[in-house]
């Protein structure tokens, strides 16, 4: 989340090391944008990194109170999750 912290895991890449980090973004691209901001050099990222995942949350529905509607489900409110 700092400089120097992006720069020691991209170091460690560079020398063989399976490297697994976070990063708050809001998609898997912004993570490279994110990191050059930083301050990373675009040709160390290149060499570096194998892949970005990225990952939402999805909202649950409430199993008590959710109803079809065109094909997926809408919840209506009820006791149970309000």
């Amino acid at each position: 989340r700092d400089l120097e912290t992006a720069q020691i895991a991209v170091q460690a890449s560079l020398t063989g090391h399976l490297v697994l980090a976070t990063l708050h973004t809001n998609d898997a691209v912004s993570a490279v944008t994110r990191l050059v901001d930083m301050g990373v050099e675009p040709f160390l990222l290149a060499s570096s990194m194998l892949g970005v995942l990225a990952q939402r949350l999805v909202r649950r529905l409430c199993t008590h109170c959710r109803v079809e509607e065109d094909g997926g489900w809408r919840a209506v409110g009820c006791p149970a999750c309000n």
